[in-house]
This record gives C-alpha cells, structure tokens and sequence, in this order.
C-alpha cells in the first residue's frame, strides 16, 4: 500500500526534473539563438582593455574617468581579455552562465514550494517561464552586467527566505557586496532586505549586523578606492544620466511599454485579489496583506517570499519609474522579472489544485511566449529602442572591419575622436589616444555635468558642445553610417570606404595622412590659397562668414599666420582683434 502511495510522487518528482531540465536547455539555446552585443557593453570593453594595457582603469589614457555602473563585470572582462579571449565572445558565454544560474535558482526555489501531495502538480513554472521570455534571453548576451546582476538579486531572495541562520545573513551580505559592486544601484535591493528583516526575524539588530558586515569589510573599501581614484561619490555615467532628478512621466511611460509588451504581470493583482484571505486545505491562511507587518505572519517560508518579493519589485519599480527607466526597453525590469514570475507561481502554488493550478500555469507560459510585440513596425517607441533590433549579430562584424580601417592610420598618429550612440563598438577596434562619448557624456565630466535645458531621451540629454570638442582638439566625429550629404565637403575625410567629420584641421596630422593615397580630403592650405586669389572679388560679408569658420576649423589648430593675415587684411582687421 505504501508503493501504492509513493509512486505518484515518484512520478510528479521525474515529470518536475524533466521539465527543469527543458527549461534551462530551453533558455540556454533561447538566448544563444538572441545572441547579440549591446554598443554601451564596448565601453566596459575599452575600460578593461586599457586596465590589462597597464593603463589605469580608464577609458581615455591619463584621464580618470568613471564611465561605467558595473566595475565587477569590467573585472570579469579584463580576466577574459587577460587570458585573450575575445569580449564578445567571453561575455557571451559569462552571460549564459549567468542567465542559466538564474533559472536554477528558481527551479530549487519551485522545488523547495511544491505542494508534495497526491492531490496536487507542481512544475518549475519561473524558470519555465524565463526560458520563454524573450527579454530575459535577450539580455543574457548582451554583453552588459543584466543577468549577473539579475543572478546576485536572485541569489539573496533565496538565502533570505530559507536561510535564517548568522552564515546566512552572511553569505546574503556576501552577495550585497558583489551585487553592489557589479551595480551601485543594487543599494535599493539592500535596504528592502535590511527592511524585509526588521518585519520578519525576532532578533532584528543581529540579523541586520551580520548581513552588513560583508558590506562595510568588502563593499566600503571599495567605495572609498574609486571615490579617491575618480573624485566623485557617483559614477559619471549618474551625472551623464541625471539619476538625482526625477523624471516621471517618462519613467511610467517605460513602466507601461514593459506591462502592455508583458501583459502576463497582470495575473498578480488579479490573484492577489483571489486568493488573498482564503483558506486552503490544512487551515493554513495565506492571507498576506491583512497580517503585513505581523511577525507571526512570516514564520511560513511562504509568507516570507512573498513579502520579500513585493519589497524587491515594489522599491525597484517605483526606482525606475522616478529616473525616468532606461533608453534600452526592459533592460531596468530584467533583475526583478523572475521575482514578478515567481510571485505568480507562489500564488497559483498555494491556492489551486490539479485543473485549476495547469490551466493557469498554461496561461502563465503561453502570456508569456504571446508576448503583444510593441516594435514590430518601428525598433522605437516612446523614447525606448528596442536595442536587440539595433544591434543584430553582423553589426559586431561591421564595427570590427572598420575599426581595424581606422587602427591603422591611427596607431601611427594621436588620433582625438567624438563618437555618438551606436559607435563606441568601432571605437573599441580603431583604438583612438583620445575618444569622448558625445550625446551624454558617459566617458566625459565635462559634458555630464552640464545642466539638462529640456527633458528627452533618458541618457541622451546632455550633447558635447562644438565648442567644447574644438577645444579640446578633437580630429575627428564618427557618425553610426556616415556624414550627411549636406555637410561641407570641406570638412568630410575618407579612410578607404570610411568617412569621418573632420572637426579641427590641424595641418601637422593631415600632411601626414595626405601621403596615404587612399585616404581622400580636400586640404585646407591649397583650398584657402586658390580662396585667396579670388578674395578681391567677394563681399566683405562672404569673405567674413568664410573666414570665421575656417579660424574655428583650421586657424585655431595650425600655425599658418601668412595666409590668416591676408583674411584680416581684406576685412580690415589686426590680428590682436581677431585674437580675442
């Protein structure tokens, strides 16, 4: 009789484990099959390419200059650029790996939260789930820190719920340190831990010390390096980005495309609705909301998941939707994403049986895979850019061909370049002395700390002024394709088929690149000569309008007083009042 009894749960034991394992076979080949890497993740690449050169932990040589939010995965990068690994491919695999763990942990998670009785199914339903999430598996390759940091968020929710000794809180502050090293933001996921733990654990002061100690004898010191290493309490990229100013309307915009594209999330409310206050087989309630701040509540390892999942989502939503979310679409929602699919399991787990419990799972996993596209005419939408769109496979290849174009006039020449959005992928391959990031200032104090004028794009509020740029002798602008057709030709240059802005003329590089022939520009000194034979014939106006910008893109960066004296001749000027 006793056989009779343990077969099914036999059964439902070897369906679970075969089913976890299509999951993580499933997200793995899901995310491989998306595989992709994102233009910003080129910045940490040059960060740690620098690092490994013996340079600083800089992206320009002598300037430092934070630049990036995830200094740990930036290590990571370096290691694999040590061993010399390619990037791309490195932290594409280190990517995967960290997607898979994640699905791991919630089919130990699923596991652990069964209903273990002959009456019940239970199924890894999170990490099934995140295999079909397009966006969880985008992010996996994406050469950014998302699904390391997702893997370390996860991680804590899961020693926090059933771990409730003094190593554990440890181990949990352990994961704090490299959370908040891999992301500085991860601060907000501390402090609902820290409050998660005053509501649930009757030893609270202890409890709360353990946790922190990992934090202030690992995550402290490293603050206070980069703060004397960089100057600042914040990355770069938090000025660039304006993070300290909230920025609403357009956070709920982003909030909104995520939930309209995954409109499965709406299984929460509607569940919490249901199944809040009723009572399930055995007398134990679930009733979470109407006992919240009740310690007695959170004895059932449950009730506890729950109350630590509400935390983590509910402080991080309102966090992104405050800094107005991300440029990139979903990226700010991954790390909290298998905990939004988890609460739905929790739900469904407690409350439904059989039919009712496979019918919603279904509808959990079909919603899911359903996704309503909102890019499937334009990769833009409310200020957000589907990036996986932007950035398939070949671009890498594209970048890396003309990267390799420029690298070889720049090697041999101190080469100053701007680059704007979907560019910093050649910068990492042309290796420029000097590169700045132009449309936010990621890589640039100067330009993040400029004041926002009008609200836009989120990271894309602050531009370098010409100005600026001319000042600092910048050679050359990379644009995403190339110059527009109604630039000045004067100002175009072409490096076999790459063509450049050329920002400052300054005649002691471009005589040198003019003894390549396969390099095309007009030069200035022969185009000013054959201007000047003809000045006598023009209107002071014209011959004002043409000197003002050939002293900002020539006069300014060569020495070439002959040829300057006669503009200021003609226009009835000393070269002291042209000076200032």
């Amino acid at each position: 009789m006793q056989q009779l009894v343990q077969r099914p749960r036999n059964t439902r034991s070897w369906l679970f484990t075969g089913l976890a394992a299509i999951a993580l076979a499933v997200g793995i080949v899901h995310a491989y099959s998306l595989r992709w890497v994102n233009d910003d993740a080129f910045i940490s690449f040059r960060y740690a390419k620098n690092f490994v050169n013996g340079l600083g932990l800089v992206y320009n040589a002598g300037e430092r200059v934070e630049g990036y939010t995830n200094f740990l995965w930036t290590m990571l990068v370096a290691l694999g650029i040590r061993l010399e690994l390619d990037p791309v491919l490195f932290t594409m695999i280190l990517g995967i790996i960290f997607h898979s763990l994640t699905i791991t942990v919630f089919v130990y998670l699923s596991w652990h939260f069964r209903r273990d009785d002959a009456t019940h199914l239970f199924l890894p339903l999170t990490a099934l789930a995140l295999s079909l999430h397009r966006d969880f598996n985008v992010y996996a390759t994406s050469g950014l820190e998302t699904s390391m940091f997702t893997f370390l968020i996860s991680s804590s929710f899961l020693i926090l719920i059933l771990g409730r000794s003094k190593m554990s809180f440890l181990a949990t502050g352990l994961l704090f340190s490299l959370m908040l090293m891999t992301r500085p933001d991860g601060i907000l996921f501390l402090g609902a831990a820290l409050a998660f733990l005053l509501l649930t654990h009757k030893e609270r002061a202890t409890s709360c010390l353990y946790l922190l100690l990992p934090v202030a004898f690992i995550y402290v010191p490293y603050w206070l390096w980069r703060y004397t290493y960089y100057g600042f309490p914040f990355p770069n990229t938090f000025y660039a980005k304006s993070t300290s100013l909230p920025y609403y309307e357009q956070g709920f915009k982003y909030f909104v495309l995520y939930w309209k594209t995954y409109y499965v999330f709406m299984l929460i409310p509607i569940l919490v609705f249901f199944v809040s206050g009723m009572q399930r087989s055995g007398g134990e309630r679930i009733d979470f909301l109407r006992s919240f701040g009740k310690r007695e509540t959170y004895e059932a390892p449950a009730a506890r998941a729950f109350l630590l999942a509400v935390l983590y989502a509910v402080v991080w939503m309102f966090y992104v939707i405050r800094i107005g979310g991300d440029f990139m679409f979903a990226r700010f929602l991954i790390p909290i994403t298998p905990l939004l699919f988890f609460l739905c399991e929790l739900l469904i787990t407690r409350r439904f049986r059989k039919v009712p419990y496979a019918v919603l799972a279904s509808v959990l996993l079909l919603a899911t895979f359903l996704r309503f596209d909102q890019f499937t005419h334009l990769p833009y939408r409310n200020e957000v850019a589907d990036e996986w769109q932007y950035y398939p496979a070949q671009s890498v290849t594209w970048s890396q061909k003309t990267g390799n174009t420029l690298r070889k006039y720049f090697h041999d020449f101190p080469m100053k370049v701007a680059f704007g959005g979907m560019m910093a992928q050649t910068v990492y391959y042309a290796e420029p002395q000097i590169a700045i990031e132009a449309s936010a200032g990621l890589t640039d104090t100067f330009i993040a700390h400029q004041p926002i004028v009008t609200r836009g794009r989120p990271g894309h509020e602050k531009e370098a002024p010409m100005d600026y740029l001319i000042k600092r002798k910048i050679n050359f602008m990379l644009w995403v394709n190339q110059p527009p057709e109604n630039e000045h030709t004067l100002n175009v240059i072409t490096f076999d088929s790459v063509k450049l802005l050329i920002l400052t003329y300054q005649d002691s590089i471009m005589r040198k690149l003019a003894e390549y022939p396969e390099i095309k520009f007009i030069r200035i000194p022969d185009y000013i000569d054959s201007y000047i034979a003809m000045l006598d014939t023009m209107p002071r106006e014209q011959v004002l309008q043409e000197y003002e910008f050939l002293k900002m893109y020539y006069f300014n960066q060569s020495d070439d007083r002959a040829r300057e004296g006669i503009f200021l001749s003609r226009l009835g000027k000393s070269p002291a009042v042209s000076s200032k």
